[in-house]
């Protein structure tokens, strides 16, 4: 009569115990995954509680809060594709933008994106004085555009935007970009933000927008809708402010802009944009809908994370884009 009760207390002896462990498991769940991950690694035991309790799903969550991240990846089996996204969400010159969800359909997604982090931190954190580049900032955010939009149109190709300046708005606006940089010309802003002990920075919104086929490009320090960014109607006008040297002038910074989806491939650098200025087309780069067109606007309708490199264009080089403007 002892031998099946013998044989079921040594069959199940982690269920039978678990609620002997029931206070570790509560202390777990309120760890940081660093915290965890050294917990786990001091001996088989503290190992076993934390990979097959119930505590890894939610710290997982918590430390991926401005993520939506797939089933596998919740998992202790998923942290070894998700460990190179955990190491570049923790560098210091990264942000990311608080307003925005950002959706991982599959693990895939997030070690494409950690390797994009990994790529754009390293130029970024790179001068380039000959034109009269500072190290840049990196932000994360998404690129999304609200269903019911004539989105499908809008990616039709033109290539007359080539060469033609827009009057107005491009046909599609999508959602606002939250994003950083250093501050331009050494000037304070009602956005400026000290970030630890890196220098001060100061938020932009960038608008995204498509037109012709091309991505367009406006960038804000007063978080100004997109009705009331400038129409380039007067280029004179702005090149003026451009160039004037006075405490009105406008801004320049460079972007480098790449998102990170399986449904399309999008990357611009050095795109060039006056803060406070009108929308700018992006003319250079690669745009590839990979997965087909009615998956790519799929996927641009749901948001796609998107990452943006920015870097304020120095005064003293600022005659450079002379030439350009005499050009338009």
């Amino acid at each position: 009569a002892d031998t099946p009760l013998r044989n079921q207390t040594k069959s199940v002896p982690l269920s039978a115990m678990s609620w002997v462990n029931l206070p570790m498991e509560w202390l777990m769940r309120h760890m940081r995954l660093a915290d965890l991950l050294t917990l786990q690694a001091t001996d088989s035991t503290a190992r076993t509680m934390c990979l097959e309790g119930s505590a890894w799903p939610d710290v997982i969550r918590r430390e991926f809060s401005d993520f939506d991240l797939p089933p596998d990846l919740l998992k202790p089996t998923g942290w070894r594709r998700l460990a190179p996204l955990f190491r570049e969400l923790q560098r210091a010159q990264l942000s990311i933008d608080g307003n925005a969800r950002l959706h991982l359909k599959q693990a895939t997604q997030a070690e494409r994106l950690a390797r994009v982090l990994n790529t754009t931190t390293r130029l970024a954190a790179q001068p380039v004085p000959a034109y009269g580049l500072s190290p840049g900032y990196v932000s994360l955010g998404r690129m999304c555009f609200p269903r019911g939009l004539p989105l499908a149109e809008a990616l039709d190709d033109d290539v007359d935007q080539l060469f033609l300046t827009r009057e107005g708005p491009p046909l599609c606006i999508g959602e606002k970009l939250m994003m950083r940089t250093a501050l331009l010309h050494d000037r304070e802003t009602k956005a400026s933000v000290d970030i630890g002990d890196f220098p001060k920075t100061v938020v932009l919104t960038m608008h995204l927008g498509w037109h012709g086929g091309r991505l367009h490009l406006a960038v804000s320090d007063e978080s100004l809708p997109p009705s009331d960014i400038m129409a380039p109607e007067n280029l004179m006008e702005v090149y003026n402010r451009l160039n004037v040297g006075s405490h009105g002038t406008m801004e320049m910074i460079t972007l480098d802009i790449t998102v990170c989806s399986l449904a399309l491939t999008l990357n611009h650098r050095s795109v060039e944009v006056i803060v406070n200025g009108p929308w700018t087309t992006c003319k250079s780069g690669l745009f590839a809908m990979t997965a087909g067109r009615a998956s790519a606007i799929e996927a641009l309708w749901e948001g796609v994370p998107c990452v943006v490199c920015s870097r304020p264009r120095q005064p003293s080089h600022r005659p450079r884009q002379r030439g350009r403007w005499r050009a338009i």
